[in-house]
């Protein structure tokens, strides 16, 4: 359940913003690691190529994978054939960004 959110439809913002703390996470990351991130916003392409970074990835690739699928059609409305992001998003979706979202911070803040 998502508190004070209920009664409110705004599932893609709630899918969106997920995506950019993954993402925000992950690029923290690469900096910790003395790496640059580059110009990138897949979450998912941060892990790409090898060195330091290769090792620390692989742990989260998959979760920030599944936050990338959100990143497109939340930001341009016709990323979705015949919908626009509010009428394609549900709870679930917004439940599940913010536990994967949740996910790729806490293995990064336990590293």
């Amino acid at each position: 359940m998502l508190p004070g959110f209920c009664c409110v439809k705004v599932y893609s913002t709630l899918v969106s913003s997920p995506n950019q703390s993954g993402e925000k996470a992950v690029k923290a990351l690469w900096y910790f690691l003395g790496e640059d991130p580059g110009g990138t916003r897949s979450t998912s392409d941060f892990g790409s190529p090898g060195g330091n970074r290769q090792k620390e990835m692989a742990k989260i690739q998959d979760d920030a994978a599944a936050l990338d699928r959100f990143y497109i059609p939340t930001r341009y409305p016709n990323g979705l054939p015949d919908l626009t992001p509010g009428r394609y998003y549900f709870q679930k979706d917004a439940e599940f960004a913010i536990c994967i979202a949740e996910s790729i911070i806490t293995r990064i803040r336990t590293r």
